[in-house]
């Protein structure tokens, strides 16, 4: 690797204020280097004019803003540093990358949706590393060295960085690749089915009750699920109400725009078949495979996918279970702070209790966040200001 003709590779160090990115990557440089390896150390934001604005100025540029202008900083880091680098044949060691906007940008304000647009082409490193440590320890380290930006404010935003960085490594690290390998190896007529229960939460009994009906203008309308007896051809009613709810209740959930796209396209190839009324889509289309499939019928296309993937167990049972997707859909909700209230919503639950007995441990530091939100609106010192 020393003459450079082994290809490089791209590092990235992220975690909370105080876990001590800056000393492992100020250490682990020598220590590569020693060892034969070229290797380049670096850091976002950058030195460069764009990298200090947004280091230096966070007080001045904030929320959107802000998240701009790193994102901006990051790309110009990519094109004239961090992929030349690699390219050469050397290690690329980057302290915060992009995980450190997932935890910052959001809380600074800024939406998920927003942040994943603005660093939705930047280069996927070859090892992300997150750092934590306690809290309480992060936020002493901190004070001793000073905070460097409005970020560093204490043990209730290390509190609040550490869970924001778990949910960060859990968002990245792989579960979406997983979801994705299941979708390109399941029946092509059912690849649809994989983003419906992961984009919007819906059981597999209702994805496979699925309508053209059901499809609004940047919604779904659920009201329907499948019969466990749908397949039967003496099967009166295929079409039943959904669990907990009773003929003619439905559920509102909004709809991503690359899930409205993949439902025309599925029309587009697939069509649809008249069933009870509606236009479902996913009626089976071969002789003898029953009138509608099922919970229990689409387990042969699941198990097959999932063996497909490489997602069985090593006593070849399958990793995970439709529902697991309707799982993927709601941690993700709730690790993106959308209020656990209209995730229970969109899930169908018969009340916000089970939502809450589920996914509670989600949402672990909402006590500290409220003492940080109360301690800021409501501090002694504005109490005399108005006073004053």
């Amino acid at each position: 690797m020393t003459d450079g003709t082994h290809p490089g590779l791209f590092v990235t160090l992220d975690g909370m204020a105080g876990a001590g990115k800056t000393t492992t990557s100020r250490l682990l440089g020598p220590y590569l280097r020693d060892r034969g390896y070229q290797v380049h150390i670096t850091a976002e934001p950058t030195h460069g004019e764009l990298g200090e604005l947004a280091r230096h100025k966070t007080d001045l540029y904030q929320g959107h803003a802000l998240a701009c202008l790193i994102a901006a900083d990051r790309y110009h880091h990519l094109a004239t540093e961090i992929r030349p680098r690699v390219q050469q044949g050397e290690i690329v060691l980057c302290d915060r990358y992009v995980a450190s906007s997932y935890v910052l940008q959001q809380m600074d304000g800024v939406p998920l949706p927003f942040i994943e647009s603005l660093n939705g082409h930047a280069d996927r490193p070859d090892l992300a590393v997150m750092l934590l440590t306690d809290a309480a320890e992060a936020a002493a380290r901190v004070a001793a060295r000073g905070a460097h930006d409005r970020f560093q404010a204490g043990i209730s935003t290390s509190r609040i960085e550490a869970r924001m960085y778990r949910d960060a490594a859990s968002y990245l690290a792989g579960r979406v690749d997983e979801v994705n390998a299941i979708a390109e190896k399941i029946s092509d007529q059912y690849k649809l089915t994989i983003w419906l229960m992961a984009g919007t939460g819906l059981r597999i009994s209702e994805a496979l009750a699925f309508s053209e009906e059901c499809k609004r203008d940047g919604f779904l309308r659920i009201s329907q699920q499948v019969s466990s007896k749908a397949n039967r051809g003496n099967c009166k009613t295929r079409l039943v109400p959904l669990k907990h709810r009773a003929e003619g209740d439905y559920r509102d959930v909004p709809l991503a725009p690359f899930l409205d796209e993949k439902i025309d396209s599925h029309i587009e190839r697939w069509g649809t078949i008249e069933v009870d009324g509606v236009n479902v889509l996913f009626s089976p289309r071969e002789r003898g495979k029953g009138v509608m499939p099922t919970a229990s019928t689409y387990g042969y296309h699941w198990h097959k996918a999932l063996k497909a993937a490489g997602l069985l167990t090593t006593e070849g049972k399958n990793k995970y279970t439709p529902h697991s997707l309707r799982h993927f859909f709601a941690s993700t909700a709730l690790a993106n702070n959308v209020p656990i209230l209209e995730v229970s919503r969109w899930l169908g639950h018969k009340s916000i209790k089970v939502t809450a007995d589920i996914y509670g441990h989600l949402t672990p530091d909402a006590a500290d966040r409220f003492r940080a939100i109360m301690q800021e609106a409501l501090r002694p010192q504005r109490q005399l200001a108005l006073a004053a």
